[in-house]
């Protein structure tokens, strides 16, 4: 049964969505006007260097979960598994420092999420809840052949990981969400902090339709020039991956297949928790730490721990913190 309280915040969402789109909606107009070269997008018909061959593992894909998911894999299928799954707007190659680091003694795979890279694009919005992804990395390690593994995840990614959390418990050997916090976290903290509020004003503005694939494709996609992901050669890497037709809207669909009016769904607590580490870069300009304290009451065994001099994309931004940080706590007995 849907509360009035559930009503209210669905009638806020729908109103914000509207204002920020009419807002930006029209400063596109006038930026059309007065300027059509912005709305230009250049050609990419070759892979970056960085795409194209074995440095950073070998290219494999798996049906499962009725999908086609790619993933690249690195390291010894001897070692112990870690699953790394990226955030928005990426795809396995935000990894790319991480795979080097731990396929050292860990045998590594970083996924394309469902809608993204080379993996299936469904074009349903609804299959993209959070369910469904969890389900694909489940799918996916029993294709392996693992009954247990690490799993690593960033932004929605790490959203996708407390879910799978929850719901997998068991094939977890320990877990670390980077940048993207539980369901009960921002579903608490967008109705009692503004700062996490007025921090997630793009979700509302991810509802609309047309207008933030528009948005992000401005000026050559400049908007990855501002995420701080490394070189210009690694820019390159997520423009070319991001300017192909239609490339934005499944991933944009993972905003899309929020659902406001239901209640928290989340399994029961884990009953035998495993470790788990939270961590938020200190500049994250989209998740507060309030995040973290929150987590901790509802997942035992779980850590929180802040990367100094990091932005939201911390695993990029300040790689060598981030993985002196993951291998201190994988190292823990």
């Amino acid at each position: 049964m849907t509360r009035p309280s559930d009503v209210i915040k669905f009638i806020i969402v729908i109103s914000l969505s509207v204002f920020y789109s009419s807002f930006i909606a029209f400063a596109l107009l006038l930026v059309y006007i007065f300027k059509k070269s912005l709305f230009e997008v250049k050609d990419r018909p070759n892979p970056p260097a960085p795409l194209v061959g074995n440095e950073f593992g070998v290219h494999k894909f798996a049906n499962v979960n009725g999908i086609k998911l790619h993933y690249v894999e690195k390291g010894d299928p001897k070692n112990p598994l870690i699953v790394f799954v990226h955030g928005f707007p990426e795809f396995w190659y935000s990894w790319r420092h991480q795979i080097k680091e731990f396929s050292k003694d860990y045998w590594t795979i970083a996924i394309d999420q469902r809608g993204y890279g080379q993996s299936d694009k469904p074009s349903n919005v609804s299959a993209y809840h959070t369910d469904n992804m969890a389900d694909d990395i489940n799918a996916l390690v029993k294709s392996l052949g693992r009954e247990k593994f690490i799993l690593i995840a960033h932004d929605w990614g790490a959203i996708v990981g407390f879910n799978y959390v929850y719901r997998y418990t068991d094939t977890l050997e320990k877990y670390i969400m980077i940048g993207g916090p539980t369901s009960g976290a921002i579903k608490k903290l967008a109705t009692s902090s503004l700062k996490q509020f007025l921090m997630s004003w793009y979700i509302c503005f991810f509802q609309m339709p047309l207008l933030p694939e528009i948005a992000l494709r401005m000026q050559d996609l400049r908007a990855f020039d501002k995420m701080k992901l490394g070189t210009a050669e690694d820019v390159e890497c997520f423009k070319y991956t991001f300017a192909k037709k239609g490339a934005l809207t499944c991933p944009i669909n993972y905003y899309r297949a929020i659902r406001v009016l239901d209640p928290d769904r989340r399994p029961p607590r884990p009953k035998n928790p495993v470790p788990g580490l939270y961590i938020l870069g200190e500049y994250d300009k989209y998740i507060s730490r309030e995040t973290g304290p929150l987590a901790m009451k509802e997942l035992d065994r779980l850590e929180f721990n802040i990367i100094k001099g990091a932005n939201h994309f911390a695993q990029q931004h300040k790689p060598d913190e981030t993985n002196r940080m993951i291998r201190e706590f994988l190292d823990k007995k």
